[in-house]
């Protein structure tokens, strides 16, 4: 195989190994690049939904802390103390209730004054009015205290009934210490809500005297989804949305076209959820949107709240998420094919410029060999091939010096020998005549071209008959 042919091969060898390389770096980096995004805004999905979480508990825990608040004990064992001091508790409380349950509405009796307006729900109103005045909403849509017979003590606004002993928040409150209710309508504050239960203890010897109840307006977990929209995170992603769902599915708020509360059984059903998934993400196609990438994050609590099982899904154009992915996909693509077009062009102008003077001075060696020693390499570099070129054109200088050496001498014994008046033969060492001179040639009778190139045999028997001296030099 020709140099130039080994060289180009070598050279292609190599581009073959840099596209290889490029597309594998390409796949290598779009792959991770996907994985980073997808991983990212599960992340997200994961911190928001924590974020909710952990307001619910600073909620739970803030209430707590006031569970210990000296007026409300006050308020809540004096509550105790009367109702035992009335003997028959049970009938009492039922008699409360029947005329709590049967005044309309809007309608406050001065019992029910009496509550409302105690030093414990006044105090109470200004810490609501406080948040109320901070976020520019209702944060609470109202609280409410029980004794521990499950009779309201104290309370910011009119409820629905007097007695909560019959009821489940307060049953779970009394014997788990919290209580936590998805999401739902409160019909006396007028809100969608979670409804949180504490479980009030004696400050002295920590026994049960009572619960409380908070209603925690809905909208403080969408305000916190609301400012996922605007985040700088995700500004640049102008397809995203968010629906944040109840753990059988209904949904508490979304940017898509959903109304509060309404069951989405096609969107649980493509979680595939199981109890133990917190986390996911799955693609599907659209007609008008195309593919769409969904993830999804589910609520797992914060310390002694274990959370409601909300998930929260966040979904995206793949053609838009993934754009940095594509478009490094092709910055890559380009790139390797302008190194390609680089190495094929570099590797054909390396391979002629070793491969033609290679060929010249092959070219040359063999008008050497055909005895042509006049011949010369044109000396236009000084690399290796230029200092072999010179080389060579030295070599063939010194044996064009050496052969016209030789002639001159060999020139000059044919002359010394002609002229010598005795006969004079030189011969080879294989005994085969070179030269003869005229005293010779006029001794034997030859003509020169009879002897010359002839073996010495032919002239022995001459010798013998001729009485002249005859010297054969060897």
């Amino acid at each position: 195989m020709k140099i130039i042919y080994k060289l180009a091969l070598g050279f292609l060898s190599i581009v073959l190994l840099i596209v290889i390389v490029g597309y594998v770096s390409s796949n290598t980096s779009q792959k991770a690049l996907q994985k980073s995004i997808e991983e990212n805004t599960i992340s997200l999905a994961v911190e928001t939904l924590d974020k909710i979480d952990r307001d619910i508990y600073n909620r739970i825990e803030g209430f707590m802390e006031y569970s210990k608040d000296l007026i409300l004990q006050k308020t809540i064992l004096e509550s105790n103390q009367k109702f035992e001091e009335t003997g028959d508790v049970i009938t009492h409380i039922n008699k409360e209730d029947k005329d709590w349950i049967s005044v309309p509405k809007k309608e406050v009796t001065p019992f029910m004054q009496e509550i409302i307006n105690n030093e414990l729900s006044n105090e109470l109103r200004e810490t609501l009015k406080f948040y109320e005045h901070k976020y520019n909403y209702q944060l609470f849509g109202e609280v409410f205290f029980t004794n521990k017979y499950g009779a309201n003590v104290a309370q910011t606004g009119k409820i629905t009934g007097y007695r909560q002993d019959d009821e489940e928040w307060w049953q779970i409150t009394k014997r788990n210490g919290l209580f936590v209710r998805d999401v739902e309508y409160d019909e006396s504050a007028d809100i969608y809500s979670t409804d949180i239960g504490i479980r009030i203890d004696d400050n002295k010897d920590g026994s049960f005297i009572g619960a409380m109840k908070i209603i925690l307006n809905i909208a403080e977990a969408i305000n916190i989804i609301k400012e996922l929209e605007t985040s700088r995170i995700r500004k640049d992603y102008k397809t995203d949305e968010y629906t944040l769902i109840t753990k059988e599915g209904n949904t508490i708020y979304s940017t898509k076209n959903f109304k509060f509360l309404e069951s989405v059984p096609d969107l649980s059903s493509e979680l595939k959820y199981q109890e133990d998934e917190h986390t996911g993400k799955y693609i599907k196609k659209d007609d008008e949107l195309g593919e769409i990438l969904t993830v999804y994050a589910r609520s797992r609590g914060y310390k002694e709240f274990e959370g409601l099982g909300w998930t929260l899904l966040v979904e995206s154009k793949t053609a838009e998420i993934f754009a940095p992915v594509n478009n490094l996909g092709k910055n890559i693509l380009i790139i390797s094919l302008v190194v390609i077009i680089f190495a094929v062009l570099l590797s054909f102008f390396i391979s002629s410029s070793i491969a033609k003077p290679i060929a010249k001075l092959k070219d040359a060696a063999a008008e050497i060999g055909r005895g042509n020693l006049d011949i010369r390499i044109e000396e236009k570099s000084s690399d290796e091939i230029g200092q072999l070129a010179a080389f060579f054109n030295k070599m063939a200088k010194d044996l064009q010096q050496s052969r016209d050496e030789l002639v001159f001498a060999e020139h000059r014994t044919s002359n010394i020998t002609k002229s010598i008046f005795d006969s004079l033969i030189t011969v080879s060492p294989d005994a085969i005549i070179k030269t003869v001179n005229q005293a010779t040639l006029r001794l034997l009778g030859y003509k020169e071209n009879e002897l010359v190139g002839k073996p010495i045999d032919i002239i022995v028997a001459a010798k013998e008959k001729s009485s002249k001296k005859i010297v054969i030099d060897d």
